[in-house]
């Protein structure tokens, strides 16, 4: 099955509430993670990575949290996605060479074709259309 990691889905759903709070308010990464039934601990390193980004700002303390830096409308669906995860790949040779059959592969170019399809269409999506 294709499909995103849990990883990228929560990194999506927190960078898409945030940008859809206040820009003066900082968001407690505890509502989200109530919000959206995301376990604490993992979101907390997914935020400290976005935070890394640079697509949003972190204040420690208790009136502390998150909100948006980056403009959503500029970020397409791949990039994101290899920002957070690495490169896409729908099968271990299209995203690396690191394959023992690569020479005798028969499916390789075909795959390449459907991951460069998929990689297109994911560049024509950005994040602020998942709202």
């Amino acid at each position: 099955m294709l499909k995103l990691t849990k990883k990228v889905e929560y990194a999506l759903i927190s960078l898409v509430h945030l940008s859809e709070q206040d820009d003066n308010v900082f968001f407690p990464a505890s509502k989200i993670a109530e919000k959206y039934a995301i376990p604490n601990e993992i979101l907390a390193k997914i935020l400290q990575q976005l935070s890394s980004l640079n697509m949003i700002k972190s204040i420690k303390g208790p009136k502390g949290g998150y909100k948006i830096s980056c403009k959503i409308s500029s970020i397409n669906m791949f990039e994101f996605i290899e920002l957070i995860e690495g490169p896409i790949g729908i099968v271990d040779c299209v995203a690396s060479n690191d394959c023992n059959a690569i020479d005798c592969c028969s499916i390789k170019d075909p795959m390449t074709k459907i991951n460069n399809q998929i990689i297109e269409t994911l560049k024509g999506i950005t994040i602020d259309q998942l709202r």
